[in-house]
């Protein structure tokens, strides 16, 4: 099999003629270049690099990196909303006002049952 290389190293096409494949070039052209490979390859999936073909890897993140993403951003929603029920609670304590202190407690209960959750679908998931 042949391959068609542009200047920048981008296989454009593939051919089992390496005559037609030349003829592809226009005549300016002295960076293009034909190349033979055994291998049956996407030419999108590859490369010229230093005058030998390579596969093109195009990896993403990896599901652990995703799930931490994730956790990161779980955390960012709810920290702020944390810290200000422990701000509440340091006030309402200063006052002694014990009702107010005893919905703070419920609210951070509460927050903190929903944080749990969607910590245990992203963990799950």
């Amino acid at each position: 099999m042949y391959y068609l290389f542009d200047k920048t190293g981008k296989c454009t096409t593939l051919c089992d003629d390496k005559e037609r494949l030349e003829s592809l070039i226009a005549e300016d052209d002295k960076e293009s270049i034909v190349i033979e490979d055994d291998r049956w390859l996407n030419p999108s999936d590859l490369s010229l690099v230093d005058g030998k073909i390579q596969l093109v890897t195009i990896t993403g993140p990896t599901a652990d990196e995703i799930k931490q993403k994730k956790i990161e951003a779980l955390n960012t929603e709810y920290d702020s909303q944390f810290a200000a029920l422990a701000t509440s609670l340091g006030l309402a304590t200063l006052s002694g006002d014990q009702s107010v202190i005893d919905s703070i407690k419920s609210d951070y209960t509460m927050l903190k049952s929903e944080y749990q959750t969607k910590l245990e679908a992203i963990n799950n998931g």
